[in-house]
């Protein structure tokens, strides 16, 4: 096949990936049908497995993986700002990602060029992930204390720059990192980032969370105070 039909192919897969009426049969169908220039195209360092997770087509990217696919692709930037450990959508696939032995990108910056999988799923907004993924590197970097806390640090700090109300929720209800946004928003250095997570815990309407709102708004509050000399 010529490097134009290769290329032609590979983005015929690419659209498959993203459009919802494909099935995965379907794609997975294509990929047998073609395995020869499909393996030619991975050859060549192809993105098609991180791709495949990114779409949540996870037994295609199985088959990928088999198939000889580059599983340590990472992309810059842009919604993944990593590998695919940074699209995994659920549990099932982060503990399949993690027996390739992917590496776990460190870097908990949000403007890193990649981004640690527990900032990358803060920013999609992705509750189940944050916390798997601070669970499960709370076990991977036992022996790594101070890492650790700066890992549920940013974290805490990417979800309160963003004012995610339902992930704001979701991080109260946890006795661990609730004590962990108490010292965020104890060290919080700007009054307009403080006006904005005032506003979001405004939004919170559970219930059996108002003690807890309460505490953050006199923490937020007596912050508001300190930075203003009052």
């Amino acid at each position: 096949m010529t490097e134009q039909a290769l290329n032609k192919l590979e983005g015929e897969l690419y659209d498959q990936f993203r459009k919802q009426d494909i099935t995965e049969e379907d794609i997975i169908g294509q990929i047998r049908s073609n395995v020869d220039a499909v393996t030619e195209i991975l050859k060549s360092g192809s993105d098609l497995f991180l791709r495949a997770i990114w779409w949540n087509r996870f037994e295609t990217a199985k088959l990928l993986a088999g198939m000889g696919a580059d599983v340590h692709c990472r992309m810059r930037g842009s919604i993944i700002a990593g590998n695919a450990l940074n699209v995994a959508h659920t549990r099932e696939q982060a503990e399949y990602l993690l027996g390739l032995n992917i590496e776990i990108e460190r870097n908990l910056k949000l403007s890193g060029t990649y981004r640690n999988p527990a900032i990358a799923a803060a920013m999609h907004n992705d509750r189940t992930m944050v916390s798997y993924w601070l669970d499960r590197q709370r076990e991977i970097f036992a022996e790594d204390e101070e890492f650790v806390r700066e890992l549920v640090r940013a974290t805490i700090e990417a979800i309160s720059m963003m004012n995610q109300y339902d992930m704001l929720a979701h991080i109260m209800q946890d006795e661990h990192l609730f004590d962990a946004l108490k010292e965020q928003y104890a060290m919080e250095d700007s009054k307009e980032s403080i006006k904005l997570e005032l506003s979001a815990l405004r939004q919170i309407k559970d219930a059996a969370l108002a003690p807890r709102v309460k505490e953050l708004c006199r923490i937020l509050n007596a912050r508001k105070r300190e930075l203003s000399g009052t």
